[in-house]
């Protein structure tokens, strides 16, 4: 299917960076700021190897341009949520958008002097980091996914730390606040304020052994969503009553005969080894006193998944969408492992990594413009049309 977007360059007779730049840069006020920020976008998208704004200004736009694109990155004071909530439009209209995800992402750094860096222990890599640490959220679809929407999270120690925060010209109001604060406030933003609809809410939260929060927070804004969740996250066993004790989520199926729902999962192509299947059961029912992850008005189930022949679950998941969406349940939770294995193209070919800035301000705009980057090389891919959600892919690791 030819996207919106792209029969609107054909029509105009531009090329794809300069078009999706007319459209997602429409909101900065000066032509000269419009120019600049189509100039950064096509270096992050053309330029070989490590996509720095010296590197850019030389091979685009030509070296005496290498302050004036500093200037444009790190201290202009165009607002990036405008062209966040263009960005997301286009994508909306051109892309069978599927789930939105929201993860987090690590921006390693040297020194200490970055806005937000810390050393701080990052989910995904499973270790201590010198990093920034974000969260993004991503509109996907079958084979594709693109962030429209940042969070920095800042790391309690920045908000004693006046040095630090006015060299990097931190806003007085940006804090340290709890994950699932910015996990719910990307959605918000995009709710709220961009007039958006998501189709589902994909999250992995395998590691938070305070997910409570955020299912809550999803469900009093009544949205579908997929969460994974730790295997040994305490629910209440069935049968309710005083009498009623916790179990790991993970057990939870060989105790629960009440509406369980079993579903073969297809091995991948090449694949070895013993099948595998997922069981789904409803979480019985609990008050917020018991502090487990209890039942809502919405119905909470647990998914596990399991290989045939081995006891130990390779991933517990909880969802509101029923027992009768458990393919739609199973095709979402591997859309995101597919999203992270294209990780490497937004963070290098993309250039997301690569920015060597200090500033607030400057992380904002480089993370902003990276996204619109990656949506022109995803566009000019010819990806993200009408194609239907396949639930045999699924990374387990």
């Amino acid at each position: 299917m030819t996207s919106t977007l792209a029969a609107s360059r054909h029509d105009a007779g531009l090329d794809g960076i300069a078009e999706l730049c007319r459209q997602a840069l429409v909101s900065l006020r000066r032509s000269d700021q419009r120019r600049w920020g189509e100039i950064y976008v096509r270096g992050l998208v053309t330029v070989p190897g490590r996509k720095t704004i010296q590197k850019i200004s030389e091979i685009v736009a030509g070296s005496a341009a290498d302050q004036s694109l500093q200037q444009f990155v790190n201290q202009s004071p165009w607002e990036w949520g405008p062209v966040r909530y263009e960005l997301a439009q286009v994508l909306s209209l051109s892309l069978s958008v599927r789930a939105w995800l929201v993860d987090e992402v690590a921006f390693p750094k040297n020194g200490r002097n970055s806005v937000g860096v810390t050393s701080q222990y990052v989910p995904a890599a499973a270790r201590r980091m010198n990093c920034q640490l974000a969260v993004a959220l991503s509109l996907a679809g079958d084979g594709f996914s693109c962030p429209v929407n940042w969070r920095l999270m800042l790391p309690r120690c920045w908000d004693d730390d006046p040095d630090r925060r006015r060299k990097s010209h931190l806003p007085a109001d940006e804090r340290h606040r709890p994950a699932w604060h910015h996990l719910l406030h990307v959605i918000d933003e995009a709710v709220d304020s961009w007039g958006l609809t998501p189709p589902a809410v994909v999250l992995d939260r395998r590691h938070d052994p305070a997910v409570e929060p955020l299912l809550r927070g999803l469900e009093d804004r009544r949205l579908r969503y997929v969460v994974r969740i730790p295997a040994d996250t305490q629910v209440r066993t069935p049968g309710g009553g005083r009498a009623a004790g916790t179990v790991r989520a993970a057990d939870l199926v060989r105790l629960s005969a009440h509406d369980r729902v079993m579903l073969p999962v297809p091995a991948r192509a090449g694949e070895r080894g013993p099948g595998s299947y997922v069981v789904s059961v409803p979480v019985p029912e609990g008050g917020p006193e018991d502090g487990p992850v209890r039942a809502s008005r919405t119905g909470r189930r647990l998914v596990v998944r399991r290989r045939r022949g081995r006891e130990q679950p390779c991933g517990t998941w909880t969802t509101n969408l029923g027992a009768t969406r458990l393919p739609d349940t199973v095709a979402l939770a591997g859309m995101q492992d597919r999203a992270r294995a294209d990780a490497a193209d937004l963070e290098h070919g993309s250039g997301l990594q690569h920015f060597e800035g200090r500033s607030y301000r400057g992380w904002h705009h480089h993370v902003t413009l990276a996204s619109v980057a990656h949506a022109s090389r995803l566009l000019d891919a010819g990806r993200g049309g009408s194609t239907r959600i396949r639930a045999d892919v699924w990374d387990v690791s």
